[in-house]
C-alpha cells in the first residue's frame, strides 16, 4: 500500500469518527467487538443513524447538526426597551392625592432589557428531573470497559450504546439514571461502572395567560419553573395581580404563587417546576392600597382580605429612622373629601385596610419641634395643576400650598376658594353646643309660661312648635370648619393666611351663578350672575319677600366665605355689588317670639358661632 492511499484511509476514518461519536473512546469500541470488523461498523453505523433521528426529531440540534446553545426562552413579543408601562387609575389617583409618583410594588421585578430567564446551563440538575425525549445525555463507563458516550434520547424514549443494544431511559428520574444504564450495561460486560448526566435538554412549549405583560406561547428550558415563565413575560401588568398567579396542568389547578413572598421573604417554597402544555394564568389585581411619606418603601401594595395596617407597614419595610411610630395618616376612597384622618399605633394590628386607603407616616422629628416649627401638611384640590396633599415647612402661607400644586388652572376662580380648617370645625362646634344647649333652655321656658284664653294658648303653642323644629334644625347642623377668606373679588393671590396642619384648600372652577334663598316668594332660586346687580336685584328676580319676610336683615353669603350684611349695616339691599358664587340669605321675621331677645337677629346665630355656609343651608328650612 503507498503512502498516498494510506493517507486517504486514515482521513477517511477520522471524519468518520468526528461525525458519529464524538467523545467515544476507541478503545471502548475495541473491547466491545466480539465479531468480525464488519459487525462493528454495521453497530457503529446503527448507533450514528439512532443519534442522528433522535436530533432530528427534537434532540436539541440545528439545521447542520451544530448544538444549541441552553435553551432560552423565546419572546413571543418582546419588550420594548425603556418603556415605561401605562399606570393605572389608581396610581393616577395617588399621585393626584399626595403628589407622589407611586408604582406598585414589585412592578420594577423585570429590568429594562432584560428578555432572557433560562435557569442557568450550569445549573445542578435535580434528582427529581424526568428523563424526556430530546435530552442529551453524558455517560462515562470505567471498570471492565472505558468510554466516554454522548447519547441522544429518540423518539421511543432509548439510547442505543454500541453491543448493548436500546436503553429504555424515558421516565426514568435524574437520580436514577446512572443505575439505570449500568443495569443495561452489565447484562454484558460485568464490572462495567457508570456515571451518567444531562447534557442539553429537551424544549417544552407553555403558555402564559390572563393579566401578564406579554402573554402567549413559550419555548423553555426543561429546568424551568413558574416564576421563570412568569418573568420571561414581563410580570404582571398594571392590571394584574401579583398575588394570585396559577400554574394548571390538564385543566386543574396544581399551585398558586403569591410573587409577594418571594419578593418579601424570598420565599419559592410554592414555586413548581413545568412541564410541557402547562398554562400560567395570572389573575387580575386585587384590591390596593398606597403608603407614602416617612417609610422605607413608599408604594402601591395589593391586598388580601383579612390584612391589616399592621401587615401594610410590614410589607412597606416599617418607618424611617425619626418617624412618628405611635400614628399614621390616612384617608379613605370613599370619604376622601373629609381630608385624612389618624390611626394610633396600638390600633395598627385591628385596623382593617380596605382598597382605595391612602396612609401617610410623618417624620417624627419633626413632629418633636416646637409646635411654630412643625412641617405643615395640607390638601390642595380642584382647580390647580397639581392635586394632593402637600408637607410644607412652618411658616407657609396659602399662597405657598397654591403654588407647590403648580398654581392655578385654567377656570379657576380664586376669589371662591374653600378653605377648611379643623381647628376652626372644632371651634363651631363646641359654638354650636352651646348655643344649643341655651336655645332649648329658652324654647322650653316659654312652653312653661302660664297663657290665659284660647287665642293667646294656640299663639304660645304655635311658637313652642317654631322653637322645636328650630332647635331640630340646629341640632341636624354639621360644621364644615369653613374659614372665610377676605379678599377682594379681582385679587390675583390669596391672603397671608398661615398654614395649619389638616388644612384642605379647595379651589372651584368659575362659577356662573347667584342663589337666593330664604324667605321669598321663589323659594331658593337658581339664577344667571349679571354684572352690576344688587342684592335688591337678585331678589326681585326671585320673586321679591315673602309675606314673613325679615328684609331688615338680609345677608349675603360671599363666593369667599365671608358673611356681610345686605342690609341694616348699609343703606339697603341696593348696596352692595354682587359676585358670580354668592348666595342671598332673606331670613323669617322672629321678633314676635318670645325667645326672640336671645336671636334678636340672624347675625348673631351666624357671627357668634362661625357657621356661615353650613348655618345657611339649615336654618333656611
Amino acid at each position: 500500500m503507498s503512502n498516498q492511499l494510506f493517507k486517504k484511509i486514515i482521513a477517511l476514518a477520522t471524519c468518520l469518527s468526528l461525525s458519529t461519536m464524538t467523545f467515544a473512546q476507541t478503545t471502548f469500541l475495541s473491547q466491545l467487538q466480539t465479531g468480525s470488523s464488519g459487525s462493528a461498523d454495521a453497530n457503529q453505523t446503527a448507533q450514528q443513524q439512532a443519534i442522528n433521528a433522535a436530533r432530528n426529531n427534537g434532540g436539541g440540534m440545528i439545521p447542520g447538526g451544530q448544538l444549541q446553545a441552553p435553551q432560552n426562552y423565546v419572546q413571543p413579543r418582546p419588550l420594548k426597551l425603556n418603556e415605561l408601562p401605562k399606570p393605572s387609575e389608581f396610581e393616577i389617583y395617588v399621585s393626584a392625592m399626595t403628589g407622589e409618583q407611586l408604582t406598585r410594588f414589585g412592578s420594577d421585578l423585570v429590568k429594562d432589557g432584560e428578555q432572557t430567564y433560562s435557569p442557568s446551563s450550569t445549573a445542578a440538575v435535580p434528582n427529581d428531573y424526568i428523563i424526556a425525549t430530546g435530552d442529551e445525555l453524558y455517560v462515562r463507563v470505567w471498570g471492565s470497559v472505558d468510554a466516554d458516550l454522548r447519547l441522544v434520547v429518540d423518539r421511543q424514549g432509548q439510547v442505543v450504546i454500541p453491543k448493548v443494544g436500546a436503553v429504555q431511559v424515558a421516565g426514568v428520574p435524574y437520580g436514577g439514571l446512572s443505575k439505570t444504564i449500568q443495569n443495561a450495561i452489565g447484562k454484558t460486560y460485568s464490572g462495567a461502572n457508570v456515571a451518567a448526566s444531562v447534557g442539553q435538554m429537551r424544549g417544552i412549549r407553555v403558555y402564559v395567560t390572563g393579566y401578564a405583560q406579554t402573554p402567549g406561547a413559550y419555548t423553555v428550558n426543561n429546568l424551568s419553573s413558574l416564576v421563570n415563565v412568569v418573568m420571561a413575560a414581563g410580570g404582571p401588568s398594571s392590571a394584574g395581580s401579583f398575588r394570585n398567579i396559577q400554574l394548571k396542568r390538564g385543566g386543574k389547578v396544581i399551585s398558586t404563587f403569591d410573587l409577594y413572598d418571594l419578593l418579601l421573604k424570598g420565599d419559592k417554597s410554592t414555586d413548581r417546576a413545568v412541564t410541557a402544555e402547562d398554562v400560567i394564568h395570572v389573575g387580575p389585581a386585587g384590591a390596593q392600597v398606597a403608603i407614602v411619606g416617612a417609610i422605607n418603601k413608599p408604594s402601591i401594595f395589593e391586598i388580601k382580605k383579612g390584612e391589616s395596617l399592621q401587615d401594610l407597614l410590614a410589607y412597606a419595610g416599617g418607618f424611617v429612622s425619626g418617624a412618628q411610630t405611635d400614628a399614621i395618616n390616612y384617608m379613605a376612597l370613599n370619604a376622601r373629601s373629609e381630608g385624612f384622618k389618624t390611626v394610633a399605633a396600638n390600633a395598627f394590628g385591628s385596623k382593617a385596610i380596605v382598597d382605595g386607603d391612602i396612609y401617610m407616616a410623618t417624620s417624627g422629628v419633626a413632629m418633636r419641634q416646637p409646635v411654630d416649627k412643625q412641617m405643615r401638611m395640607i390638601k390642595v384640590d380642584g382647580q390647580v395643576n397639581k392635586p394632593g396633599v402637600y408637607v410644607l415647612k412652618a411658616g407657609s402661607t396659602l399662597q405657598d400650598a397654591l403654588a407647590a400644586a403648580g398654581g392655578l388652572s385654567s377656570g379657576a376662580y380664586l376669589y371662591g376658594t374653600k378653605l377648611e380648617r379643623v381647628t376652626v370645625r372644632t371651634t363651631q362646634e363646641e359654638n354650636l353646643k352651646r348655643f344649643i344647649r341655651e336655645f332649648k333652655r329658652d324654647v322650653e321656658g316659654a312652653a312653661a309660661q302660664k297663657v290665659t284664653g284660647a287665642e293667646d294658648a294656640t299663639l304660645s303653642k304655635a311658637r313652642e312648635d317654631q322653637g322645636k323644629v328650630l332647635l331640630k334644625s340646629l341640632q341636624d347642623l354639621k360644621p364644615d370648619g369653613r374659614m372665610a377668606l377676605s379678599m377682594k373679588p379681582d385679587a390675583n393671590k390669596l391672603p397671608d393666611v398661615l398654614v395649619e396642619s389638616g388644612d384642605v384648600l379647595t379651589v372651584p372652577p368659575t362659577p356662573y351663578s347667584v342663589t337666593v334663598l330664604g324667605s321669598i316668594n321663589g323659594g331658593q332660586v337658581g339664577m344667571a350672575y349679571k354684572p352690576n346687580q344688587s342684592a335688591r336685584d337678585y331678589i326681585k328676580l326671585a320673586g321679591g319677600y315673602s309675606r314673613g319676610a325679615d328684609a331688615s336683615n338680609v345677608y349675603l353669603m360671599r363666593a369667599s366665605g365671608e358673611f356681610v350684611s345686605a342690609s341694616g349695616w348699609f343703606s339697603g339691599t341696593g348696596s352692595i355689588e354682587v359676585m358670580p358664587g354668592d348666595a342671598i340669605f332673606v331670613p323669617e321675621d322672629l321678633q314676635k317670639t318670645s325667645f326672640s331677645k336671645e336671636m334678636k337677629d340672624w347675625t348673631q346665630i351666624i357671627y357668634q358661632l362661625g357657621l356661615g355656609a353650613a348655618a345657611i343651608k339649615v336654618l333656611k328650612n
